[in-house]
């Protein structure tokens, strides 16, 4: 075996592996950590969050995604958001009351290689659940179709200096995706 068998070799390799790479990668939706969330607190002490993903495919393959949801991190514990409706937050303002179905929401939906699409999305807390005072991280979560992988799409760390009163409505912005969101 001499030098050019081994060229050979790691030109065989580089080529599977740019097939693999540009072909056969499966769908990774990503999203920039969102620059304004907007914290609701009902009147019946319950919790709703609001934001806007831009969310990429990174893949090479489409990306199905069945399910979105976000969770608060604080200290060991957390607590869960599901997704419930898709629409600019800002218009649940103007609504009498929060949608309380997922009818206009597509459950799963599919995001084609390279492409980017917008999300406005408005979640519910599953539970009762006091939003802490202090330092956390929200998380944004998918889940793909043919698997129970949980994917991270994105992240926001935020600070709050104070609780949440009900029937208050915070909208916490950050002016780079690297800040720190703080009230």
């Amino acid at each position: 075996m001499d030098i050019s068998d081994g060229l050979s070799a790691i030109a065989v390799l580089t080529s599977f592996y740019t097939f693999w790479w540009t072909t056969r990668r499966p769908g990774r939706p990503i999203a920039s950590a969102p620059r304004v969330i907007a914290i609701i607190r009902g009147p019946d002490r319950g919790y709703f969050m609001a934001t806007t993903l831009f969310i990429t495919n990174t893949g090479a393959r489409p990306a199905q995604v069945d399910y979105l949801h976000a969770r608060i991190r604080h200290q060991g514990s957390e607590i869960l958001f599901n997704c419930q409706a898709e629409m600019p937050f800002r218009e649940v303002l103007h609504k009498e009351e929060v949608p309380v179905t997922q009818e206009n929401y597509p459950q799963s939906f599919s995001l084609p290689q390279d492409t980017s699409i917008t999300k406005h999305l408005l979640f519910v807390a599953k539970d009762y659940a006091q939003i802490p005072v202090g330092a956390f991280t929200v998380e944004f979560l998918a889940n793909l179709a043919g698997s129970s992988k949980v994917l991270v799409v994105a992240k926001r760390k935020m600070n709050f200096t104070r609780e949440i009163e009900p029937g208050e409505w915070i909208e916490v912005v950050a002016l780079r995706t690297s800040d720190v969101a703080e009230i």
